[in-house]
This record gives C-alpha cells, sequence and structure tokens, in this order.
C-alpha cells in the first residue's frame, strides 16, 4: 500500500492491528505491517506475541545484525508514531536501555573463548572417562554409578553449552561456527533438535514466563503457573 507508508499514527491506533490476519509491531518508533511475513519469519511465532505492540527491545535482542534487520523491514514500513505517542514510553524501558548500553560499554557482552574450549574439551572429558571406566570395569555396580554421574554431568554442561551457542553469543561476528557448533553439540553429544530448541527457546525470551506464550512453563496439569490457566 504505497500510498500509506508515510501514516502518522498513535500507539492506540496500532493497538487495533492486533489480529493474525492483522498484525503492526512498532520498532524504534516506526510502524510496520508483518503480516504476510509473520508466517515465514525464520524465528517461528514470536513475532506474533507483540503485534500491536511495541516489539524494539525483543526485535534488537534477537537480530543483532542491524543492516541485515533494516533491509528486511524497510519494505514493510508502512508509517511512524506521533511525537506525543514516541513520549509514551515507560520509564522503565528507558532505564533498560541505559543499563544496556552501560554494559556494553563495559565490555560484558564480549565472551571470552577459552572459557568456551574449556567448557567444550571438559564434555569430552567426562565422556571419554565414562568410556574407559565400561570398557575396564563395566561389570561392576560402582562402576555403574560412577559413569552414571559423569554422563548425567556431561550432559547437564552440554546443555548450557549449546544453549549459549544457539544463542550465537559466543563468537558475535561469527553467526555460522556459532551455528554449526551449535548443531554439532546439541545434535552430537546430545542427540536433540536444534530446531526444537531454537524454536521453544525464542517463544521463551520472547514472553519470558508469560502464561500462554513462554512453553518453559508449559507444565500443566503437574503445575500452574498462571491464574488464567486454571
Amino acid at each position: 500500500m504505497p500510498s500509506e507508508k508515510n501514516l502518522i499514527l498513535t500507539r492506540e491506533e496500532v493497538a487495533k492491528h492486533n489480529k493474525h490476519e492483522d498484525q503492526w509491531l512498532i520498532i524504534d518508533n516506526k510502524v510496520y505491517d508483518v503480516t504476510s511475513f509473520a508466517t515465514r519469519h525464520p524465528g517461528g511465532k514470536v513475532m506474533s506475541y507483540y503485534r500491536g505492540l511495541d516489539a524494539t527491545e525483543p526485535v534488537k535482542a534477537f537480530h543483532p545484525d542491524p543492516e541485515k534487520l533494516e533491509k528486511y523491514l524497510r519494505t514493510m514500513k508502512i508509517g511512524e508514531l506521533t511525537s506525543e505517542s514516541y513520549q509514551q514510553m515507560e520509564a522503565i524501558t528507558k532505564d533498560f536501555r541505559a543499563l544496556r548500553e552501560s554494559l556494553e560499554k563495559e565490555g560484558l557482552f564480549v565472551s571470552n573463548k577459552f572459557f568456551y574450549i574449556a567448557h567444550l574439551l571438559q564434555v569430552f572429558l567426562l565422556e571419554a572417562l565414562a568410556v574407559y571406566l565400561v570398557a575396564n570395569w563395566g561389570q561392576y555396580t560402582w562402576c555403574f554409578w560412577v559413569v552414571v554421574l559423569l554422563l548425567a554431568t556431561s550432559q547437564i554442561q552440554a546443555g548450557w553449552l549449546q544453549h549459549d551457542f544457539g544463542h550465537l553469543s559466543v563468537l558475535f561476528q561469527e553467526k555460522k561456527i556459532n551455528t554449526f557448533m551449535h548443531h554439532f553439540v546439541i545434535g552430537g553429544l546430545k542427540g536433540a533438535s536444534s530446531g526444537w530448541w531454537k524454536t521453544r527457546h525464542n517463544r521463551h525470551h520472547a514472553m519470558t514466563n508469560i502464561g500462554g506464550h513462554d512453553p518453559d512453563i508449559h507444565t500443566e496439569p503437574l503445575f500452574l503457573w498462571d491464574a488464567s490457566l486454571g
């Protein structure tokens, strides 16, 4: 709709476009119609969680490459917020952005590569030791329980390792290497699906601990974390 490329909108007007067949988002005070793209979004349906809302912070958190992001968003932009709506940004959001900027300046978002190398070697060592014990003393009960402890520990450690690779946070400028290592650790060492993990984990971080959205709290009927689930 070329005629709508320069619409000036309020947050209340954007909020009305919150249905599956009509999805608008606010990102950096610009308004985007993502209806047709939402079903093709590589990150799954997390985009739909923010229809009609301001999605600036989660979008930036999930997309570390601003140039690539802008290439996609450019074709979906339909307008901007009014100056009054721009001023409505909550104080907590301003504080969050200020905190993030200060942490970035301190270098706290830069990973220690040697830590992750040692972490991966630790997993290999634990599993190699378990194989060695089984090969030499596998007939003994004590060996069984020691091996259980070793493998359980290695699987837990591999779980957190694949988590960080899956977040693409080990090598910020090397997405392909992070992705390869994520496939290797979760698929090769844990025997799980990287696609399954990413889909669920994206949803978890998009709406953390929000009933009906975050799959990590879908534990009903054993546990109910939200009154609406009862």
